[in-house]
């Protein structure tokens, strides 16, 4: 409900509310199992007395992981659901005590409720004997969020002489946020169909939090305008936060910035560039820790106490500087076109970094570092038609970003891509510029660089001892996947099945890289130290790439033909990079397309072993491209991809009858994609981990759902 109400000709009152309940069933189907499943599987099938298969073997092979049925859990044997409630509160007031002031305050309430319920039933069926599972299982939860904000602000306007206008604004304003959180669990059902907590009879538990986070803050600000060319503004910000540590609970913040609009001048006469303008800022925002990093974080498991997170009160906002300089202006009175630079740097990075050891605890949020980020962008309008009945316009767009690590101040360290299994050492978090040796000629400090495993791609790539023995008719050749393999003197790397090559073993005391790395026939070669050499036998980490793209761009087309409206809109993203983690899964499970033979010849066909599984001295292999979902230059991809975002074609009715003002159209997103990228989608990312947990920086394709092809038919009015 929403309602305007003008009390006096000088203060107008406006209040809203709404209310939502919901029912939301958190079953899955399990897509990363759909699509780890051999051809022809039929995840529906049932056993002898009609029930779902809890396991599908032998779709997965070699090993049974991931290999359970992912309808399993639909199929009446589990509940997961939970209820929700909330109700929204708003009312604001204007006042205008003079023609020169203005009065706005807004109060603003949030109630959100959930109720979970999880069980499996007595009798649910797994693979091994698990009673905690099979004798049935119960999950309860109830979760509060309770939220609530204010502000209140003044506005002065004032001519100050007549071709001088000044604005001020001050304004106070504070929010709070209440999260209450209960659950229990248990196992072993003692009656059957009784889904309580006091039915389960064994490893009871409780669990139980709570949270208050409160911010305040300060603000004022003015604007001055003169002669209608010249504009300066300016404000100051004061923020407390229960967020910051005890000892820096207020930080200030604040930004001045100024436009000169040179075509506005009296002497300015340059042809056909108009609407001339310079424009540049310098400004201060902070970014909040979260609420669990001034605390110490403990688990209790069974009455045993571990240390998880040591607290830091410490903490200071994450600060960010920025300058920003641009400029506008109008080609030939048509092309309108913008230049930005903007240069920002962020000090007190919020790090969680790893702790010594005598501590006992792992890790602590700290404000461990600087970043240093350069932005440059650049738009362009172009009005091609304009006429009565009949408008055209493009709109393009282009931006380039680099981040780089300039101070760490702690110990160099690593986190994760985002999933638990294979991407621990994903990111190195490190000032160092180096950009030789393993850093591939990528400077090691840039934010984002992916680093992993690489296997030798050409001949250039092996050590320079190797790399005269490697070409046609030589040991080492580069076959038609295009990576050195090892093939003998006298042989080529076609030769494998005509003279039963594949089952060669190059032992360890002839292989250059040392007795830990024997070589075998036609297999990838990992990068490593030569024999004698410091980690001998171990392949090199370093980096593959990066998960930021090189550039963006968009490109749009607006087109109105009396009451007809069509708009597209391409966007795309350049030069980034993908760790495939579905691929190293495929891999593992004979699901990859490697290893489909259909089209190949006797001469190109390679045997199972040649994608699984990674040899010594890190697995039990001959040195396949499954590294153990770890990362190499085989399974990271370039994501690079050109989309169709958006058309829309819109048709306005006018009124029916006299009444309304009626418009019908149809809008269709993600239309098309243009990629190299052998998975489903390249807009991927894990939200998971325990590093950045920003699925828009871990560049991991880990069975995330694809975006989906949407198509909106839509009708609207105005009255």
């Amino acid at each position: 409900m929403n309602l305007d109400y003008d009390a006096r000709p000088d203060l107008t009152i406006s209040v809203s509310s709404l209310y939502d309940n919901g029912y939301n069933d958190n079953h899955s189907p399990g897509f990363g199992a759909i699509l780890r499943a051999q051809p022809g599987t039929d995840y529906l099938r049932t056993d002898t007395l009609q029930r779902p298969l809890v396991w599908l073997s032998p779709i997965h092979s070699p090993t049974t992981n991931g290999d359970g049925s992912p309808f399993y859990d639909n199929s009446g044997t589990s509940v997961d659901y939970y209820n929700s409630t909330r109700w929204l509160g708003n009312v604001s007031g204007r006042y205008y005590p003079a023609e020169w002031v203005t009065v706005e305050g807004t109060f603003a309430y949030d109630n959100r409720q959930r109720v979970g319920t999880a069980y499996a039933v007595k009798g649910y069926r797994t693979r091994t004997l698990s009673s905690g599972t099979n004798a049935g299982n119960i999950q309860l939860g109830n979760n509060g969020d309770e939220a609530f904000n204010g502000n209140l602000t003044a506005s002065f306007r004032h001519q100050l002489r007549s071709d001088l206008l000044g604005r001020m604004t001050m304004r106070g304003l504070f929010d709070q946020e209440n999260t209450v959180d209960r659950g229990a669990t248990g196992q072993v059902f003692t009656a059957r169909d009784v889904y309580t907590a006091s039915n389960a009879s064994t490893n009871k538990t409780t669990t139980s939090s709570t949270t208050t986070v409160k911010n305040v803050g300060f603000l004022t600000g003015g604007t001055l305008e003169y002669k209608d060319r010249y504009v300066l503004d300016g404000t100051f910000r004061y923020d407390g936060s229960s967020l910051f540590g005890q000892g820096n609970r207020w930080a200030p913040f604040g930004r001045v910035a100024g436009v000169w609009r040179i075509s506005q001048e009296p002497w300015y006469n340059v042809p056909h560039l108009s609407d001339l303008r310079f424009r540049a800022s310098h400004g201060t925002a902070g970014s909040t820790p979260r609420f669990t990093a001034q605390y110490e974080v403990y688990t209790v498991n069974n009455g045993v106490l571990a240390l998880g997170t040591l607290g830091n009160t410490k903490l200071k906002p994450e600060t960010t500087t920025e300058d920003e300089i641009g400029t506008d202006f109008t080609l030939f009175d048509r092309l309108g076109t913008e230049f930005t630079f903007s240069h920002a740097i962020t000090r007190d990075q919020l790090l969680q970094v790893n702790t010594p050891s005598s501590l006992g605890f792992s890790s602590q949020w700290q404000n461990a570092g600087t970043l240093d980020n350069k932005t440059f962008e650049i738009a362009a309008n172009l009005p091609v038609i304009n006429k009565r009945d009949l408008t055209w316009s493009m709109r393009g767009t282009w931006d380039r970003t680099r981040t780089f690590v300039t101070e760490l101040f702690t110990p160099d360290f690593t986190t994760d891509g985002g999933t638990g299994q294979g991407t621990t050492t994903f990111f190195h978090i490190t000032a160092n510029k180096d950009a030789s040796g393993l850093a591939n000629g990528i400077p090691q400090n840039r934010f984002g660089n992916m680093w992993g495993r690489k296997f030798y791609r050409q001949c250039s790539d092996l050590p320079s001892s190797v790399q005269a023995n490697c070409g046609p008719g030589k040991d080492y050749q580069v076959n038609g996947d295009r990576f050195v393999v090892w093939v003998g003197q006298g042989n080529d790397w076609r030769d494998g099945i005509t003279k039963n090559l594949w089952v060669t073993r190059l032992s360890g005391d002839k292989s250059p890289w040392g007795s830990r790395v024997p070589l075998y026939w036609g297999m990838p070669i990992i990068d490593r130290p030569l024999a004698g050499e410091y980690n001998e036998g171990i392949g090199r980490e370093q980096i593959l790439g990066n998960v930021f793209p090189d550039f963006r761009w968009t490109y749009s087309n607006n087109v109105s033909y009396k009451r007809l409206t069509l708009y597209g809109l391409f966007d795309a993203t350049w030069g980034q990079e993908i760790y495939n983690q579905g691929e190293g899964w495929g891999l593992l499970d004979f699901a990859s397309t490697q290893f489909d033979t259909e089209h190949q010849t006797v001469e190109t066909a390679k045997p199972t072993g040649y994608s699984w599984r990674a040899g010594p001295s890190e697995s039990t292999g001959i040195g396949g491209f499954y590294d153990l979902l770890g990362p190499n230059n085989y399974a990271v991809e370039d994501g690079s991809f050109i989309k169709l975002r958006e058309v829309t074609l819109s048709y306005r009715v006018g009124s029916i009858r006299k009444f309304g003002d009626w418009s019908v159209g149809l809008v269709g997103r993600n239309l098309k994609t243009w990629t190299k990228y052998s998975g489903l989608d390249p807009e991927v990312g894990s939200n998971g981990g325990s590093g950045t947990t920003s699925s828009l920086v871990n560049s991991t394709d880990a069975f995330g759902f694809p975006n989906v092809r949407t198509f909106t038919f839509f009708l609207t009015t105005r009255f």
